[in-house]
């Protein structure tokens, strides 16, 4: 077997024009975080990705929008500055979740919170309207749900996931998304 030893170093130069859905998957599952976060009283839902080097954060904010903020070391001198990329907007966490979730593995189950926490908030937010108790109560339970989801070690979820299935199958019945025969067959988690 021939080694074209300069095409190789020509293609090393190019480096990487885009990045792959399934490496942003797997970097989600292994450096990323999904979270939901008080802001003003009022749930909301961030990703967040923390690293030394800013080119795959970079290349990912070009593919998902979002913003990379600076994270400055001041305890240790020895220590460099990091980059935190945070995308937060409705439409991007939507379309970055719908092109990953088939590649993930180990945050399945939030970024199912995460698309019902999506849902709610897009039925119940547009046009400033204010969001109804019982939906807000709903969001509150989405982000302790992530809480637990997100700690390390075995925490029992079954009964606030039952709960929240429960209460959005009667939201979605309400709203008529649903019917009973559906609801009965639809599983979240």
């Amino acid at each position: 077997m021939d080694i074209d030893i300069k095409k190789i170093f020509r293609e090393m130069r190019k480096g990487a024009r885009e990045i792959s859905k399934s490496y942003i998957a797997a970097y989600l599952d292994g450096e990323g975080c999904i979270n939901i976060s008080l802001k003003r009283q009022t749930p909301w839902l961030q990703i967040e990705f923390t690293q030394t080097n800013q080119k795959v954060l970079k290349m990912i904010q070009k593919k998902y929008g979002g913003r990379i903020y600076e994270r400055k070391k001041i305890r240790n001198p020895n220590w460099k500055n990091s980059y935190s990329l945070m995308i937060f907007r409705i439409n991007e966490t939507t379309k970055f979740f719908i092109d990953i979730y088939p590649y993930v593995i180990q945050k399945r189950k939030q970024i199912r919170v995460a698309f019902i926490y999506l849902w709610l908030k897009s039925q119940f937010s547009k046009q400033g309207r204010s969001t109804p108790k019982d939906i807000e109560k709903l969001l509150l339970q989405c982000k302790k749900l992530m809480n637990m989801l997100n700690k390390t070690g075995n925490f029992e979820t079954t009964g606030l996931e039952e709960n929240i299935e429960r209460s959005l199958k009667g939201l979605l019945f309400q709203v008529g998304e649903l019917t009973v025969k559906e609801s009965n067959q639809l599983k979240l988690f």
